[in-house]
């Protein structure tokens, strides 16, 4: 097949373009020929020739899609209709147009960003004053709501099929849009297993190795001592850290021995945790680390993972969790809290946002208590490896296998 791949950006190492990246790859190492419509792109050396066992080849183009870039709803709009323009200009012929990004020329659309009404509505609910102005103003929104409108208009006619992250998400459109929710299939995000390895390289050093860097005492899993919470992800503000940054006062005033680690980002949001974290006179028990390439060490070196995300198309951090053997605390907002949610206990607990810092403490208390348990009875070891099962639930493989099929069916090929 001839398949176009629209997104704006293209980067094979990071975030929501890892998951094009893999797509790509994929369907170039089955035979197919893709073109990657973007605006911008790094090489992706690894795809661009992928032989089939038989000999035949598949191959990996970029063509550029010029964007306005004098403002942000400029830049959204400019690619939704150049990339329109490019798609059905080039004098390629595709069999199937999968969209990554919101844009206006597709046959399968994959809604990796949250819809964008669901969004404001829960600004309107969760922001302040500046949040609500923003939405009243912002051109962006108008925009965004339009280009969702054609989308989602073109997959209740049946004319384009969708693939969102979580029931959830499905259930989100459907409240804005006229789309049932059943319409929509259902495909996690894949983790990233490369990232994981510990085995390998720069990724071998040892649990004790890593907390001592961090200035966190050994502690083997499940014991008593300082315990090291992990935080992975950027958006602090949307991640809820705030409120685990007071469930860590919250603990040590219980006399829990815990440390925080935060890994990500956030320009705007950093001071202010950092100021939160001093002024509940915990500034020592929480260390930011900033944007982190190697996180295998650190869900390694880590007791419990903690994220309680108020608003998260899913949140593939927390299946990273759970396959490297830790407990998770996940915010109902993320989409991710269902598949915890079925696991059951021993995989975490899912908490109401924005997380109320005694209530998270208590759930951050119950899991480590439980953890404990789990070491004691000698059961620890078949705990971690059911997690790890719930995990692969966004195995590459799988995700991938499910997500080529979708490809097909679009293309009108038998599903």
């Amino acid at each position: 097949m001839n398949v176009a791949i629209v997104l704006m950006k293209y980067n094979p190492f990071g975030g929501y373009e890892r998951q094009a990246a893999l797509v790509a790859r994929a369907l170039v190492a089955r035979g197919d020929s893709v073109t990657v419509f973007a605006s911008e792109w790094k090489s992706d050396t690894s795809s661009e020739s992928a032989p089939k066992p038989d000999g035949s080849a598949g191959s990996l183009k970029f063509h550029k899609v010029p964007i306005v870039r004098l403002s942000s709803w400029l830049k959204v709009l400019s690619f939704a209709l150049r990339a329109r323009r490019e798609v059905r200009r080039t004098k390629r012929s595709f069999d199937c147009v999968v969209a990554f990004d919101r844009t206006l020329e597709m046959d399968l659309y994959r809604a990796g960003n949250a819809c964008h009404k669901e969004w404001l509505a829960f600004r309107g609910v969760h922001g302040g004053v500046g949040d609500r102005l923003s939405v009243a103003v912002n051109m962006l929104h108008k925009v965004i709501n339009t280009i969702e409108a054609h989308i989602f208009a073109r997959v209740a006619s049946g004319t384009a099929r969708a693939v969102v992250l979580s029931k959830s998400g499905a259930e989100g459109i459907a409240r804005h849009y006229p789309v049932d929710a059943n319409s929509f299939t259902v495909i996690p995000p894949a983790i990233d297993l490369a990232r994981l390895d510990t085995e390998s390289g720069a990724k071998s050093r040892s649990r004790e190795a890593v907390r001592k860097e961090l200035g966190v005492s050994p502690g083997a899993t499940g014991s008593s001592g300082t315990h090291l919470l992990l935080h992975v992800g950027s958006g602090f503000k949307i991640k809820g850290l705030k409120s685990t940054i007071e469930a860590v006062s919250v603990l040590a005033g219980r006399g829990v021995d815990a440390v925080l680690v935060v890994a990500g980002s956030d320009r705007k949001e950093s001071a202010r945790c950092k100021t939160l974290a001093r002024t509940l006179g915990i500034e020592e028990r929480v260390k930011f680390l900033g944007g982190v390439e190697n996180v295998a060490e650190l869900y390694t070196a880590a007791d419990l993972f903690i994220v309680p995300s108020l608003f998260e198309t899913f949140g593939v951090v927390f299946m990273e969790a759970l396959y490297m053997g830790l407990p998770v605390v996940v915010g109902a907002g993320a989409g991710a809290a269902s598949a915890v949610d079925e696991a059951g206990t021993e995989a975490g607990r899912v908490v109401d946002v924005p997380a109320v810092p005694e209530k998270l403490a208590e759930s951050v208390e119950e899991l480590l208590a439980q953890e404990r348990k789990f070491k004691e009875s000698g059961e620890l070891d078949g705990v971690k490896k059911r997690r790890r099962e719930c995990a692969l639930l966004s195995a590459p493989e799988r995700v991938i296998k499910e997500f080529l099929a979708e490809i097909d069916a679009a293309a009108g090929l038998s599903k």
